[in-house]
């Protein structure tokens, strides 16, 4: 593993922004991947720097997490938290245990503008990293609230996309570029809304009320099952038979 990061374990109650996530996954621990210069005592939601990665239990397997935190920079790409996702799953990836599903909460308003052209190379490189995450292994995603730029598109490589009904928006600008560039007549809000997405096209194959909602609809996906529950899913027959594929091995 890089030098440049380390993983320290973290308990539920001092960390109250991760509420959901232990909560949900029902686990008292979380190992998460950080960078060296952070020690366990002094982790925040600040030092996670808008992106919590971390791996857990769930169903008696351990996962992966990656989890947009909106209320540090608006969930952007940085060149921190970049090159951080990239070495995570690097590490998972290439390392000599089999590599874990990834759950993938995305809440992100894009690239961080105020680091410039610079930022580009360490946050575009997110997309093959993930890319070739999930040519191997299961990625499952749900979208939270904005979900712009650069972010659709990482989400768009999981395997199974949710996305939570009445408070999300997906799109690769933001209501101002789109009102600069078509005027005041279009209706960001309900054009960009997870629903119009879900009944148009498949990026969203399932919308449910909360993230909770969606941590208990990954804990069904990957609790033991028969070859045939995947097909269950609201999903094309092609990416239930993925899923299954997956989760059968």
């Amino acid at each position: 593993m890089s030098p440049d990061y380390h993983w320290i374990t973290i308990e539920a109650g001092p960390h109250r922004f991760l509420r959901t996530v232990f909560a949900s996954l029902g686990v008292r621990s979380l190992q998460v991947f950080i960078e060296s210069s952070v020690a366990a005592v002094a982790l925040d939601r600040g030092r996670c720097g808008g992106l919590v990665l971390a791996l857990g239990e769930c169903q008696g397997r351990t996962v992966a997490i990656a989890w947009s935190d909106f209320r540090v920079n608006a969930g952007c790409y940085s060149h921190a938290n970049s090159r951080r996702f990239s070495a995570f799953l690097r590490h998972l990836r290439l390392g000599a245990d089999a590599a874990p599903p990834l759950l993938y909460v995305v809440s992100s308003a894009g690239l961080s503008l105020m680091q410039g052209r610079a930022l580009f190379s360490d946050a575009f490189q997110l997309w093959p990293e993930l890319l070739a995450y999930s040519r191997e292994h299961l990625v499952l995603t749900c979208a939270v609230g904005k979900c712009l730029g650069l972010a659709p598109l990482l989400y768009g490589l999981g395997h199974y996309r949710m996305a939570v009904s009445g408070r999300t928006h997906l799109n690769l600008t933001g209501p101002e570029v789109i009102k600069l560039f078509f005027g005041e007549g279009v209706d960001f809000a309900r054009q960009a809304a997870a629903e119009a997405i879900h009944e148009h096209n498949d990026l969203v194959h399932e919308l449910v009320p909360s993230v909770e909602a969606a941590f208990e609809r990954w804990k069904g996906l990957l609790a033991p099952q028969s070859p045939t529950r995947p097909a269950s899913l609201e999903a094309d027959p092609k990416t239930a038979a993925l899923l299954g594929s997956f989760l059968d091995g």
